[in-house]
């Protein structure tokens, strides 16, 4: 009986394969070809083909598969949805043309018309055809036309309703297809669900996104080392974060930190395409939740508090740790170094210098008050998380930081630093690690090495990326933008540097200067040979410009020392000289 039921078995077994694995079987992989070539598409017997070029999933009204298909211009997507609105008017421009790559979505049919197994997404892009993303890794998205624009569900535009773009959540989460390639054709390709990402870049014709991969789609996770080797491998989610000039500078605080000892998320430049039409240059992100921690920390994500806010609000888990620290702090006489000792006990003080030392290097303006966020798992340690990095590297007054410095500065955003501060011991750490950094992972050659890497990298996409999305005038801001990172990664840490020795040596400098100066020169105490010689670009020729220049970008510095002997040069400096002498005081500079 038992040797009935078996042959039985090996009978029917392969119609039960057929029936339940009715796959569309590709000749080739999606990925980079140098030439246009046929492709063969294949399914089991009793069953017919249909397929889409435009991203949207098949169904027998679409192309019915009957012979091989030439990958040449005549397969692009004619559906142009990149001329549907999607934000407000002032944001809103459409291009003459954009460039395509080549999408095929094929699934199986059988004779009513009935879907009998997943759909295949391949993506091609022909390098011969103009795709050449120069070593740039590709993201290809394919994603069912209403899901995206339909007035009422579409997430992508403003909607009947109002502001469909705006909403949050499950709700508006949408199935995709999402593909990643590299130049060695390695990569991975899965369904996920796709959302919205982001506040202001949400009214941008260039919206943020995320991902989510969910067993109900196929796969739970996303396995593959989209940052490389030594990062993580496997990802629940990830954030796509639009290209734009202020986001230079979060991509290169990722590069610049990625050592330090904080957590600062993975990123990544790569060029999307959205149902086979060009969608420009995004940043490919981790993103920085309790998912994040589990995965780099091996902690459950239940165990896990993330508080985003110094007033103690809670992302994830709950808030009383942190409240409970703060108020401890408050009280606590941290002048005493038993109790600096307690706080070490319950702050990660190296995690929490680093995360200092680096915000103050990168001039972060949307900081502290905006974009802190800290961590604790199992009643452990608070640690402390970098993102975003937009407001970096930019101009940064010198107000700031006899503001975040002081003593008598009681905002909620710098109390916690300004009292451990009042102890000598943590003063001391913290001078010398900055110190450290400074002569290291802030060191002006790998900042700068760091800065080239990045815009070489994108530099030969430029072009097509603001053609998509504007300005008319790309090539003059994105040199412009350029030129001003370069000045200031020349300065910073010639400014971080002086800032540092002048807060805990000199309260007292004397500033000299003249309205016509063009040049400011350090001495050392008594020297007659400069130090540093800063040189003002021409359109600032008024002395006030010189209250910023711990880190203004627009100084050009011309260096008559070795910077790793920053502690022993910076440590003499006493006054500030510019051509024609002029002297004013503390008080005139900080008002400016």
């Amino acid at each position: 009986m038992t040797r009935i039921c078996m042959m039985i078995l090996a009978l029917i077994w392969p119609m039960v394969l057929c029936a339940t694995d009715a796959g569309v079987l590709f000749s080739h992989q999606g990925g980079f070809y140098d030439k246009p070539f046929p492709i063969t598409l294949t399914c089991p017997k009793g069953y017919a083909i249909y397929y889409t070029i435009n991203g949207n999933t098949p169904t027998i009204s679409d192309l019915r598969y009957e012979r091989p298909l030439l990958l040449d211009q005549a397969l692009y997507s004619h559906s142009d949805i990149y001329t549907i609105q999607c934000c407000p008017d002032e944001n809103w421009r459409v291009p003459k043309s954009i460039r395509h790559c080549i999408v095929v979505r094929a699934a199986a049919f059988n004779d009513d018309g009935e879907r009998m197994g997943e759909v295949e997404t391949n993506t091609y892009f022909i390098k011969s055809l103009g795709n050449d993303f120069h070593d740039l890794p590709v993201i290809s998205l394919c994603v069912d036309s209403l899901s995206l624009f339909d007035c009422d569900t579409g997430i992508y535009v403003y909607g009947e309703n109002g502001a469909n773009y705006h909403q949050h959540g499950r709700e508006w989460e949408r199935l995709c297809n999402m593909e990643f390639y590299e130049n060695d054709l390695k990569g991975i390709n899965q369904q996920v669900g796709l959302r919205l990402h982001g506040n202001w870049t949400r009214r941008g014709m260039q919206k943020g996104m995320k991902f989510y991969a969910r067993k109900e789609y196929g796969r739970s996770r996303l396995h593959y080392p989209f940052f490389g080797k030594e990062g993580n491998s496997s990802f629940k989610h990830l954030v796509l974060r639009p290209f734009a000039s202020e986001l230079y500078g979060d991509h290169l605080c990722t590069k610049i930190g990625e050592n330090l000892n904080f957590e600062i998320p993975a990123s990544r430049p790569v060029v999307v395409f959205l149902n086979g039409e060009y969608w420009g240059l995004y940043f490919l992100k981790e993103r920085p939740d309790d998912q994040y921690i589990a995965d780099h920390f091996g902690y459950n994500k239940e165990d896990v508090n993330i508080i985003e806010s110094w007033s103690g609000v809670a992302a994830k888990g709950n808030n009383e740790g942190f409240l409970r620290m703060m108020r401890w702090v408050m009280q606590a006489d941290m002048t005493n170094d038993s109790v600096y000792q307690l706080a070490c006990q319950i702050i990660d003080m190296d995690c929490f210098i680093d995360y200092y030392c680096f915000q103050l290097f990168v001039a972060n303006t949307d900081w502290p008050d905006n974009n802190m966020r800290c961590w604790q798992a199992q009643d452990g340690k608070w640690r402390w998380i970098f993102f975003d990095g937009g407001s970096c590297f930019n101009s940064f007054p010198q107000m700031f930081y006899f503001t975040i410095f002081s003593e008598e500065n009681q905002d909620v955003s710098t109390y916690l630093f300004t009292k451990l501060l009042t102890n000598a011991c943590f003063r001391e750490q913290f001078y010398q690690r900055y110190g450290t950094l400074l002569t290291n992972e802030f060191y002006t050659k790998k900042t700068h090495r760091l800065s080239d890497l990045f815009f070489n990298s994108i530099e030969d996409e430029i072009a097509a990326h603001y053609h998509r999305f504007g300005p008319v005038d790309y090539g003059d801001q994105f040199d412009f933008q350029v030129a001003l990172l370069d000045d200031f990664l020349k300065i910073r840490i010639v400014g971080a540097a002086a800032m540092i020795y002048n807060l805990y040596y000199f309260n007292n400098w004397e500033y000299k200067g003249s309205k016509s100066g063009k040049h400011v020169r350090f001495y050392k105490s008594g020297g007659k040979r400069p130090v540093f010689l800063f040189r003002m670009a021409k359109q600032f020729k008024d002395w006030r410009y010189v209250s910023a220049y711990f880190s203004y970008e627009r100084f050009r510095i011309r260096r008559d020392f070795k910077e790793s002997s920053f502690h022993r040069n910076l440590k003499s400096v006493k006054t500030w000289k510019i051509w024609k002498n002029q002297t004013f005081k503390n008080e005139d500079l900080k008002q400016n």
